[in-house]
């Protein structure tokens, strides 16, 4: 491990594991930096590229136990406000919110899309979501939290969200239209080591594990 460097928040509720070669031009904390609504709620960091600054957000909102839909509105609605005008960013971490949910979808709260084309000839801030392709396949974890309430169920809260300039681009027109989609591999890790994730795992709070599972995205930039 000393080769990489943990950045967190001020609460430790949000943390980005990068390696040290990387030169992170800034990172802020939301309680110093962004509207109160968004106090430990988010965590953000710059990372240059040959061809520009990719923003990173790394968010944790609302639990749905925790009146969480509701309060998600107004939380989703300042993360788009405040993150509008940066043209290459991902948004990722635990949304406590699924993908097909309004919250993510709706153009004044997170406005992210499941569809490649739509996202790329998008003349609008959308962004791309590809943990879709996860949910339209027949994979062991049909989510990345399970939830053990009176109807047991899979949720998929966890997302990496990607804006189009990022996801890939489009060249020609008409029939000849072609596309590049740079979104090389998104899935759900069921190992970790010697560690093998079970669906039916359940949260052990003496282990200090986390109740969801991992995701992983392959960007080709």
């Amino acid at each position: 491990m000393n080769d990489v460097s943990l950045i967190t928040d001020l609460n430790n509720r949000l943390a980005f594991i990068i390696p040290k070669s990387l030169n992170i031009i800034s990172r802020k904390n939301a309680k110093k930096d962004m509207p109160n609504l968004l106090e430990r709620r988010t965590l953000e960091m710059d990372l240059p590229l040959q061809d520009g600054v990719v923003k990173i957000v790394n968010v944790h909102e609302f639990s749905k136990q925790d009146n969480g839909d509701e309060k998600n509105k107004d939380l989703f609605s300042r993360i788009n406000e405040t993150y509008e005008n940066c043209p290459k960013k991902i948004v990722l971490g635990d949304f406590n919110t699924n993908p097909y949910e309004l919250n993510m979808i709706l153009e004044s709260r997170i406005y992210a899309d499941r569809d490649f084309e739509s996202v790329v000839n998008s003349k609008k801030d959308v962004l791309y979501n590809p943990s879709w392709r996860y949910l339209r396949e027949r994979k062991k974890f049909k989510g990345t939290h399970y939830y053990e309430s009176c109807i047991p169920r899979w949720h998929f809260y966890d997302q990496i969200l990607i804006s189009k300039s990022l996801v890939g681009l489009a060249t020609g027109t008409g029939a000849s239209r072609m596309y590049t989609n740079y979104v090389k591999l998104f899935h759900i890790v069921d190992r970790l080591g010697n560690r093998v994730f079970k669906p039916s795992e359940s949260y052990d709070k003496d282990k200090h594990n986390s109740d969801h599972m991992p995701v992983l995205l392959t960007l080709e930039m």
